[in-house]
């Protein structure tokens, strides 16, 4: 069986991604992304090695400040 992957911490770049999508104008203290593009995020692992092909992560986005189950606001 794999080694989890435990994650210190991580940073969503905030001032790289709403530059990028051009929704920096309301501010980089948070995320702002739009709908169908991609975008950067970074994960620091506490211990663990990333393995390409081999190990697995899955992530899970909600949008609002009100996560919702409706598959229009998760991926």
């Amino acid at each position: 069986m794999a080694q989890a992957l435990d994650i210190s911490r991580w940073d969503l770049e905030c001032y790289f991604n709403n530059t990028d999508h051009q929704t920096d104008l309301n501010g980089v203290d948070r995320l702002i992304v739009r709908r169908g593009q991609p975008f950067t995020l970074s994960l620091y692992l506490r211990s663990g090695v990333y393995q390409p092909g081999v190990s697995s992560l899955t992530c899970i986005a909600e949008t609002g400040s009100r996560g919702s189950w409706s598959l229009s606001q998760r991926s």
